[in-house]
């Protein structure tokens, strides 16, 4: 059992960063270093690897990030074969990310994120790190105030957070456009 407070004060939490992971993803659409895969397709290797070269001659700096929805990785690593051996970071097993990373192979780290919009064209992206500018100007605050027009009174809790984000490289990011239904 917990108090209310701190459980609607996690609940505001996870909202907040809810929201500001999915106005990173919908910058995925603004990428326009190339696109890999088809709509109502799956992703396979063959598109990593194209998605990694786009890059490379694009001159972005590595390491990449690459982040799919959980359904694109299924499908991405279900295939019988050619799956590359990822190997397992400890940098990222160990950080703030742990719960989204699966693994990485050479310059390419993966992460799965539920907050990219689904469909039968969802789009993942590989990017180098300048292809995103995220400002974190205040963390989020959570704060109590008193309500007295309730029966009783009573508080309500005001949760914010100041941030801007957007696309500063288009050319460092591709998308990984591919189906995120599963039969």
């Amino acid at each position: 059992w917990e108090p209310a407070s701190r459980a609607a004060g996690r609940d505001l939490g996870e909202i907040l960063s809810v929201q500001v992971d999915t106005d990173l993803a919908g910058n995925f659409a603004s990428y326009t270093g190339g696109t890999v895969g088809t709509a109502g397709g799956t992703l396979t290797w063959a598109n990593v690897m194209a998605a990694m070269a786009k890059l490379r001659a694009n001159l972005a700096p590595a390491p990449y990030a690459c982040v799919l929805r959980p359904e694109q990785w299924y499908y991405l690593v279900s295939v019988a074969s050619n799956v590359p051996t990822l190997f397992q970071s400890d940098e990222w097993k160990n950080s703030f990310t742990r719960n989204y990373y699966v693994g990485s192979f050479g310059p390419v780290n993966f992460f799965i994120d539920a907050n990219i919009a689904a469909g039968t064209a969802c789009k993942g992206a590989m990017f180098s790190r300048e292809a995103q500018a995220f400002d974190l100007r205040r963390a989020i605050r959570i704060e109590a105030q008193r309500d007295a027009s309730r029966g009783g009174g009573g508080y309500e809790l005001n949760a914010t957070i100041v941030y801007a984000e957007g696309v500063y490289r288009p050319t460092f990011g591709v998308q990984m456009i591919g189906t995120s239904i599963i039969a």
